[in-house]
C-alpha cells in the first residue's frame, strides 16, 4: 500500500514538473500559456515539486515499521523458556513464560512463526513463514508448536540455511493466522511480536536443533 503512495506522489510531482517545462517551451515558441497556471515564482514551485518524492519516501519509511521495534515487550523476567525444532520433526517449538504475558490475556492469543531470515531484507518481510495454531495465555509455561508441510521442508532442504528464526506472536482476538503471510502483514492487523530467537540448524541430515 505504502509503495503505491510513494509511486503516486512521485508520479504527480514529475508530471507537474514536465508540465511547467512544456509551458516554458510553448512560451519560447511564441505560444500563449495554456489555462492551467502556476505561481509567479516558478522556481519555488519547481523546488516544492522536486521535494515531493522525498516527502513520499519519508512517509513510506515511517510507515514501514522497522525491525528495531522488536521486541515489543519490556520485562525483567525471562519471556522465552526454550525453543527448538528442525527438519527431522518438520516443526519448531517455543516454550513461553505465560506469567509475564498476563496483561494481554484478555485480548490476545499466542502463536509462533518459523522462517528463514537471510538478512538480505528486513526481518518483517521474510517469507515463507510457517505459523502455529492459536494458544490461550495461561499463568504457566506454555509450549507452542508449529508444524510445516512438505513444501516448506523442501524449501529448507533446497536452501540449506544455517539458521531458523522463531518469532513469538501475540494475535488479537478475532484475527486468524490465514490473514497474514509475513510479520509485516501481521503487524498491520494488530499482531504484536514480543520477541524472536534464532537457532543453528545442523547441516548433517537436518536433524533437530535446540536454541536454548
Amino acid at each position: 500500500m505504502f509503495d503505491h503512495i510513494f509511486n503516486v506522489i512521485t508520479g504527480l510531482s514529475e508530471i507537474a514538473i514536465w508540465w511547467m517545462i512544456w509551458q516554458d517551451y510553448r512560451k519560447a515558441r511564441g505560444k500563449s500559456d495554456m489555462k492551467v497556471t502556476f505561481p509567479a515564482k516558478r522556481w519555488m514551485a519547481m523546488i516544492a515539486l522536486s521535494l515531493g518524492p522525498l516527502l513520499a519516501l519519508g512517509i513510506n519509511h515511517y510507515a514501514q515499521s522497522p525491525s528495531q521495534d522488536i521486541p515489543e515487550f519490556d520485562s525483567k523476567e525471562s519471556l522465552i523458556r526454550a525453543s527448538g525444532g528442525g527438519g527431522a520433526s518438520k516443526s519448531c517449538t517455543m516454550t513461553v513464560n505465560g506469567k509475564v504475558l498476563q496483561s494481554r490475556r484478555a485480548g490476545y492469543k499466542l502463536a509462533i512463526a518459523c522462517f528463514v531470515w537471510d538478512r538480505t531484507q528486513d526481518i518483517l518481510d521474510a517469507r515463507p513463514i510457517q505459523v502455529s495454531g492459536l494458544y490461550d495465555i495461561r499463568n504457566d509455561n506454555i509450549r507452542l508448536l508449529a508444524t510445516w508441510g512438505d513444501s516448506f521442508n523442501q524449501y529448507l532442504i533446497d536452501r540449506r540455511p544455517f539458521t531458523l528464526t522463531i518469532a513469538l506472536l501475540n494475535v488479537p482476538n478475532g484475527v486468524t493466522i490465514s490473514q497474514f503471510s509475513s510479520l509485516r502483514e501481521a503487524r498491520r492487523i494488530g499482531v504484536l511480536i514480543p520477541d524472536t530467537v534464532e537457532g543453528v540448524i545442523p547441516q548433517a541430515g537436518y536433524s533437530d536443533f535446540t536454541v536454548h
